[in-house]
């Protein structure tokens, strides 16, 4: 098929929704393929309609013995090792390199290249990145659908100027692929940055800590995210459980205590004395205006803060409004996570979906800094958490009193060492969450063994209970035990909304 005829039709392909549910399948598979760390896996792979992968020699070498078509072929896939967890690669994974013209020439049935990896694959349909924390021991996955980023990045333009109407795509040389990715790499698609220029910013803004570039960052965030349209799945290895996470503070930042907090650091401060219990309407009233806020997209996936007059803002502008002194560190009320989640496990224990959560809205009451997420925030009462699970078209929303769970997670003495110095980095906080996560929510007595379940082990059986449908006897009870122990141990409000109707459904204690 001659370049031009395949580019018209490929300009009359219709782009597909985001198709949530399938990105979120071949993402979350992907993680857990490359997550096998007994496993030497190759970097430049693709995944048949069948699941099966194959490294890319493997696959060509398949395509010449016509053991397989290049219509199989379904997902292109990228995997690299890296350092830590607050990097650009990271972060965000299609930074790391621009595989796209390999994808996206593959998808045209060129090559197989002599020095770059694309091969026919007509049926691709999606392209991912994936990087495996070797020292944090986590995957993160990124999913996106190939159509829709060649639009979005004016691909399909570049590749149809470059390549003219030549001969058979199976004769394209490097020289013009080396072209196509020249000009993509060129264009200003992110908040008025090309893609070099926006991974420096990240960069700089992340590992070098330079927090002048924090309007920079978060334009650049938006444009990738509108760009790519990324499903993200992140999967603890160690655990084998995915985490459902946001991009957080960089590695080595800075964490201070301003003049304004009136406790330092080390002063056991009673907090009972300091804050009384709140009224159960008050905690409607949150919950309800939270619910109703998320639903009508008023908010989205990320950290908020609500003030002592309702109003809500996201961290990087409650930071501007703190510095241009408009509000006070003691104006702040609740630390909200708006969230979406995929398994009926996080919609049933949102406060066990992210423990970031806590360490970051303790930290923030305490009156510190720590980049991203952690702002001073010295009147803070409460922790929200509001997930939205589409399947069934509701919203939860639970509203804890932060004392409470400050005493029994054993806040204080988890994080001394950090409230100790000045610096932190990130593996200090991954340790300080992981043994969050890790202490017993409940233990179980039974007639000839005893069950303990962590924050951990919590969330993983009653998510295998509702994404396995497994209802034998002991998994029930277990599962009981658990969503008992929970509402002891949180004591939230909840109220459940329903997305459709925009209607209150339930609220309860």
């Amino acid at each position: 098929m001659k370049v031009d005829e395949l580019l018209k039709r490929l300009e009359n392909i219709k782009i597909d929704g985001d198709e949530i549910s399938e990105k979120r399948e071949i993402a979350e598979y992907i993680a857990q393929i490359f997550g096998n760390d007994k496993v030497l896996w190759p970097m430049y792979s693709f995944i048949m309609k069948d699941k099966t992968l194959y490294g890319f020699n493997s696959y060509v070498d398949l395509l010449r013995s016509h053991e397989i078509s290049e219509d199989d072929a379904y997902v292109y896939v990228i995997s690299h090792n890296i350092g830590g967890t607050y990097s650009v690669d990271y972060l965000y994974p299609f930074f790391t390199e621009f595989i796209l013209k390999n994808a996206y020439l593959s998808k045209l049935g060129c090559g197989p290249g002599v020095y770059a990896e694309y091969a026919p694959a007509r049926g691709l349909k999606y392209v991912s990145i994936t990087n495996v924390s070797t020292n944090a021991k986590r995957v993160v996955a990124e999913v996106t659908d190939l159509n829709t980023v060649v639009i979005n990045t004016n691909l399909l333009t570049i590749v149809h100027k470059v390549l003219g109407t030549k001969g058979s795509t199976e004769y394209i040389v490097c020289k013009e692929a080396g072209k196509i990715i020249s000009e993509v790499l060129s264009q200003k698609l992110f908040a008025g940055y090309n893609f070099n220029e926006a991974r420096e910013i990240i960069r700089k803004y992340y590992k070098d800590n330079d927090t002048s570039l924090a309007k920079e960052a978060e334009a650049i965030k938006d444009a990738y995210n509108q760009i790519f349209k990324p499903y993200r799945v992140v999967y603890d290895i160690k655990t084998k459980r995915f985490i459902l996470t946001y991009p957080r503070p960089p590695i080595g930042s800075f964490l201070n205590a301003p003049s304004s907090v009136s406790h330092p650091p080390g002063e056991n401060v009673k907090i009972g004395e300091l804050f009384k219990r709140l009224e159960t309407n008050e905690k409607r009233e949150i919950a309800e205006n939270l619910a109703q806020l998320s639903a009508n997209n008023s908010l989205h996936t990320h950290y908020y803060i609500m003030t002592k007059d309702k109003k809500i803002y996201d961290i990087l502008s409650y930071r501007e409004l703190l510095k241009s002194n408009k509000i006070s560190p003691n104006d702040a009320y609740v630390y909200v996570l708006i969230d979406n989640v995929y398994h009926l496990a996080s919609y049933y224990l949102p406060f066990l979906v992210d423990n970031f959560l806590l360490f970051y809205a303790y930290l923030s009451r305490l009156g510190y800094e720590y980049h991203n997420n952690v702002v001073p925030a010295t009147g803070l009462k409460y922790v929200a958490a509001a997930v939205r699970y589409e399947n069934n078209y509701r919203m939860a929303v639970e509203v804890i009193d932060l004392d409470n769970v400050v005493t029994d997670m054993n806040l204080p003495t988890l994080t001394h060492g950090v409230l100790s110095t000045e610096y932190i980095d990130d593996y200090k906080v991954e340790e300080i969450v992981s043994q969050l996560e890790s202490q017993i929510l409940v233990t179980e007595y039974e007639p000839r063994v005893t069950w303990e379940y962590s924050f951990n082990s919590a969330w993983s059986l009653a998510s295998w209970h509702c994404d396995h449908g497994d209802k034998t006897k002991s998994i029930l009870k277990s599962v009981e035990v658990i969503r008992d122990a929970y509402v002891r141990f949180f004591k939230p409000y909840r109220v459940v909304y329903d997305l459709y109707t925009k209607q209150l459904i339930s609220s309860n204690k």
